[in-house]
């Protein structure tokens, strides 16, 4: 399992996005990507398929930007929200793609067994887990409504560029309800919507 790290060190963190997104286009060391409010569907499944619908005014587990940046040799993902809580069956899911063609999936689930949340990497989705011996991290401030996950770059190879795609998902007793943040109308794939490139090399 990949460590936590403070609410505290994530505070410094958002102050530094802040002022490297104000940074010329060709010198950015963070791209940011604002994520529409009040987009979460709600999926429900029968023997019958699968359906998605809006769940209007929904707060909880609706992503309103997603932060990405290098820091540390580091890929560091963070997701902001209008509203995000511990509790079991809620997950982050981060796709990552480098320039390689190297996939990559880090996912912070919370459980029953892990309430404070345990970030998992994947070279598939659901597929076994993997070790990344250089270390990767995650950050949990609920009192923010942020959740962040870094991965050593070493864990996608050797990539000069990676894009990013971050969803959202919390089962609940009529359905589960999902947010991707690169969504822009449609329903929520299984596979997050990459971002623009991030220079990471």
């Amino acid at each position: 399992m990949f460590r936590p790290h403070s609410a505290v060190s994530l505070a410094v963190a958002i102050a530094t996005v802040v002022l490297l997104a104000l940074a010329p286009a060709a010198e950015a060391a963070a791209l940011v990507r604002a994520d529409a409010a009040y987009d979460v569907v709600r999926r429900v499944c029968t023997t019958e398929g699968c359906t998605q619908r809006p769940a209007p005014g929904v707060q909880n587990g609706d992503i309103r930007r997603t932060e990405s940046r290098l820091v540390n040799h580091h890929v560091e993902v963070t997701a902001f929200f209008a509203d995000v809580r511990s509790g079991r069956g809620r997950a982050m899911t981060v796709r990552l793609v480098t320039n390689e063609g190297v996939v990559r999936w880090a996912r912070l689930a919370f459980t029953t067994t892990w309430p404070g949340g345990e970030l998992t990497l994947h070279r598939t989705l659901g597929g076994p887990r993997i070790d990344c011996s250089a270390g990767s991290y995650y950050i949990t401030d609920f009192s923010a409504d942020v959740l962040s996950v870094g991965i050593h770059r070493t864990c996608l190879g050797s990539p000069a560029s990676v894009r990013v795609g971050v969803k959202y998902a919390r089962a609940t007793s009529t359905g589960t309800l999902l947010d991707d943040a690169g969504r822009n109308g449609g329903p929520v794939g299984a596979r997050p919507i990459l971002g623009a490139r991030l220079v990471t090399g």
